[in-house]
């Protein structure tokens, strides 16, 4: 597996958000600068919003699993929190260097 930088990770996703956005799709070469860093910023807020509702979600799946990992088996074993506080972790690491990883080069 490829270890990515947490700048990469975000572009990338904010890529493939753009992709399915028919504003970035629509827009085109006549709009002025300006345009273009609104709907930049609109992008990257809407890409920000999910990253951190997905780290909320998944706080709440893992204090879930730990109150009732007991439940899933019939052998009194607990399923594990470990490898979701690892994502959440490499979730809050993309939050937390979002707005350096954002910016705008070449200006």
């Amino acid at each position: 597996m490829e270890n990515k930088s947490a700048a990469q990770q975000i572009r990338e996703f904010a890529d493939r958000l753009a992709q399915i956005n028919p504003e970035v799709q629509e827009a085109d070469e006549e709009k002025d600068v300006e345009f273009y860093r609104t709907l930049d910023a609109k992008q990257l807020n809407a890409c920000k919003l999910k990253l951190n509702n997905t780290i909320e979600s998944l706080d709440h799946a893992i204090e879930f699993r730990a109150r009732n990992s007991h439940l899933y088996f019939n052998t009194g074993d607990k399923a594990g929190t470990g490898d979701l506080y690892r994502m959440k972790e490499q979730l809050e690491k993309l939050l937390d260097s979002w707005d350096e990883s954002i910016e705008i080069y070449g200006m």
